[in-house]
């Protein structure tokens, strides 16, 4: 089972997610899930649009 959720909230979707994929201008530029679903890569990738390396 999937459920989609739309937020604006990082840290709700930190929280709630498992799996988020992070679009920018009509496209996915990342899918963040584990220890990379962090609010900093979250915002980094929603803001510039680049895939954040650790």
């Amino acid at each position: 089972m999937a459920v989609l959720v739309t937020s604006g909230d990082t840290m709700e979707l930190v929280g709630l997610c498992d799996e988020v994929a992070v679009m920018y201008e009509g496209a996915v530029v990342d899918r963040l899930s584990g220890g990379d679903l962090t609010e900093e890569r979250l915002v980094r990738a929603s803001v510039t649009g680049a895939v954040a390396h650790a």
